[in-house]
């Protein structure tokens, strides 16, 4: 692994756990799976033909990545994402330019090398390399989990504020700003009122980095 291309790994920490903490999902449940067979007969839309009219559609918008960026709560995840990724540089900054120190004398004593020795020692800079990739990886996986238990922290707090205001505004649609092709006025948009009330409940969201990631759900 040259150093450019380790650079671009230790970047991949950065860009993901920028990444992550803006994945917020803040209706409904993200992790639910696609339902099949009876489950999907049982999930499948509801004819209102007998059940008089369809309402007419009350909605209102909320901006999902403005949440991330403007609450109390998603500047705090960002805030821990960034100390930890300024962590993570420092840590393999020593380690990449060690390495690369080992891979220029590896270049430069090539020639005078016998086969025997040459072999031994690129298998020893290769065997750092590995580590240390290793070592992106599992900076790489902390990010990505501690991220995403931050975001179901938000979506448990999230989730009554949503409901609490739909039911004051008697709304029975709530849509993704970023899905709405056009509109005329910010009326609809309740995402400053969703901020306020989030910012009451959960200011904070402490995100662990070297907690294990959950399993998956079988």
């Amino acid at each position: 692994m040259s150093r450019k291309n380790i650079i671009i790994a230790v970047a991949v920490v950065i860009l993901l756990g920028a990444a992550g903490a803006g994945a917020w999902f803040l209706w409904g449940n993200s992790g639910a799976s696609t339902p099949s067979g009876e489950s999907a007969a049982a999930n499948a839309p509801v004819s209102t033909a007998d059940s008089g009219p369809t309402p007419d559609p009350v909605l209102v918008v909320i901006d999902r990545a403005a949440i991330m960026q403007f609450s109390k709560a998603g500047q705090d995840i960002s805030r821990q994402v960034q100390d930890f990724t300024k962590e993570t540089r420092g840590e393999l900054d020593g380690q990449l330019k060690s390495l690369e120190s080992q891979g220029k004398a590896l270049q430069r004593d090539a020639a005078s090398l016998s086969p025997d020795e040459r072999q031994k020692r690129v298998a020893a800079f290769e065997s750092r390399q590995a580590a240390l990739q290793k070592v992106v990886n599992r900076k790489e996986t902390q990010v990505k989990s501690a991220v995403e238990k931050g975001r179901q922290a938000m979506e448990k707090v999230l989730a009554p504020i949503l409901e609490d205001i739909t039911k004051e505004h008697g709304v029975n649609l709530v849509l993704d700003k970023q899905a709405v092709l056009f509109a005329s006025e910010n009326t609809f948009d309740i995402t400053p009122e969703v901020i306020e009330k989030l910012n009451d409940k959960l200011p904070t969201v402490k995100i662990d980095f070297t907690a294990p990631p959950e399993s998956p759900a079988k």
